[in-house]
């Protein structure tokens, strides 16, 4: 017996690809012309970002400080003052919170967290109402009643800048709650 042929299919006549035609490009000079030409338009928006490159590019071994700009001050971190050594839940607390004096005076953002749960007990609140307290520091108080079942807070506080929106970094103090009718520690 003769086994049938393959069958193959018809030999495909190969297609050669001619090279599709490239959109025209502007030769470089005039590429080169408007771009400088847009350079020399933009020269006043630029200047700022060549002196942030220059900056950057420059070695550090250099001996000029790099410069801050104006805007971007350090802004001081809040010192909080709880007066109690244990916070009793359901009684008002009076919290103290201070500045070092500086122009113009920024606002603090103050909030209370249970440290179990890690949920915002109270606040945020927005402080800025700051009384002069000797040469250099401003002070500004508030009341905070915490709620029953709490068995330790964190009492979280930064100042912002409002017209920069820059902000401080964030100070904290942990206390332990007791309920109100037990006796604190002596």
């Amino acid at each position: 017996t003769t086994s049938p042929s393959p069958q193959f299919p018809p030999p495909v006549e190969l297609l050669t690809a001619s090279p599709s035609p490239q959109p025209s490009s502007p030769p470089a000079s005039d590429w080169e012309a408007d771009l400088e030409e847009l350079i020399q338009q933009n020269k006043d928006l630029l200047a700022p970002l060549r002196e942030l490159l220059a900056e950057e590019t420059a070695p550090e071994t250099s001996p000029v400080a790099p410069s801050r700009p104006p805007d971007r001050r350090i802004l001081p971190v809040p010192i909080l003052t709880v007066p109690a050594t244990e916070v009793v839940a359901g009684l008002p607390l009076t919290i103290a919170l201070h500045l070092p004096q500086s122009e113009p005076r920024p606002f603090v953002k103050l909030w209370v967290k249970d440290c179990q749960t890690r949920t915002v007990v109270d606040g945020p609140r927005w402080l800025a109402d700051f009384k002069r307290r000797g040469p250099e520091l401003w002070e500004a108080t508030t009341q905070i009643t915490l709620p029953l079942g709490l068995l330790e807070v964190v009492f979280e506080a930064i100042a912002i800048d409002l017209e920069t929106q820059q902000e401080s970094r964030k100070t904290s103090v942990v206390k332990p709650v007791i309920p109100p009718t037990l006796e604190p520690l002596d």
